[in-house]
């Protein structure tokens, strides 16, 4: 993936299916400033999570940053959701 060849398909996306643990963020972080990279496993489950959070402060009528968070588990996918997460529910300075 290092040389970046005249491509029949320049808008693609390279999916790294069932790719877990370091392999997944390595490459993730080793290709993103190169191509359009996804992981199912870290990027979906975060992208599900944050929809979950943001979906049930609407329902209560409270925002983010006024509930309470539990990520269990440190496993990729928990620590991609908290990677996204976070960040939102901090105060911008």
């Amino acid at each position: 993936m290092g040389y970046r060849s005249p491509s029949p398909f320049p808008k693609c996306c390279i999916h790294f299916e069932d790719w877990t643990g370091t392999d997944a963020v390595h490459l993730l972080q080793r290709y993103r400033d190169k191509y359009c990279v996804y992981n199912d496993d870290v990027q979906g489950t975060a992208g599900i999570t944050l929809a979950g959070m943001i979906n049930a402060a609407k329902l209560k009528g409270t925002k983010l940053k006024e509930e309470k968070y539990l990520f269990l588990g440190a496993a990729r996918p928990a620590l991609a959701s908290s990677t996204c997460s976070v960040p939102l529910l901090l105060p911008k300075a």
